[in-house]
């Protein structure tokens, strides 16, 4: 990208799956054969798939980029969606229980009190893990609820089976799901 001022590393991982998808369309073909497994009889189907019709960023129109957590106490927080950058870093964890507190970790922005507002990233990791920890499951299931809660990149399928000619609807999303 060329245009002066963009950072390319403030892009989120649905855009990079967009501009993939869309550079794919377009220098090896717009269709593309996919198989797919019908949900009665596990017969294998070749469906056609055009990537320029089909494929759509699936809660961009609802997601909130940002959003402020009540914690309580005067307690707030502030959440922020993640550069791929950022993200890519995060999913190179093996650990399962440190992968969830490291997204975390990424998305608390900004903690405020009555008396500061606090740039969490600032902070010493092992305060930020202890604040973390103290949190209730309550308010974990929140920070979790935004992280999957982003935008995906998606595709709407119906198709009937050639097998046993039952209706099959799929939905992918995700690179893995195009290509996987």
């Amino acid at each position: 990208v060329t245009t002066e001022g963009f950072e390319t590393q403030s892009l989120t991982a649905y855009d990079i799956e967009l501009l993939f998808l869309q550079l794919r369309a377009r220098s090896v073909g717009e269709q593309e054969p996919l198989m797919l497994t019908c949900k009665e009889c596990e017969g294998k189907n070749k469906i056609d798939f055009d990537f320029e019709k089909s494929v759509y960023v699936r809660g961009l129109d609802t997601f909130e980029p940002t959003k402020r957590v009540d914690l309580g106490g005067n307690i707030h927080i502030s959440l922020v969606m993640p550069s791929v950058d950022e993200m890519m870093v995060v999913q190179e964890t093996k650990d399962q229980t440190e992968l969830v507190f490291n997204l975390i970790d990424l998305v608390i922005d900004k903690v405020y009190t009555e008396e500061e507002v606090m740039v969490f990233s600032a902070e010493a990791k092992a305060d930020r893990a202890a604040f973390v920890n103290s949190m209730s499951q309550a308010q974990l299931a929140e920070i979790q609820e935004f992280i999957g809660g982003q935008p995906q990149i998606a595709a709407d399928l119906s198709y009937t089976c050639g097998h046993c000619q039952a209706e099959n609807e799929v939905v992918l999303t995700g690179l893995q799901d195009f290509f996987g």
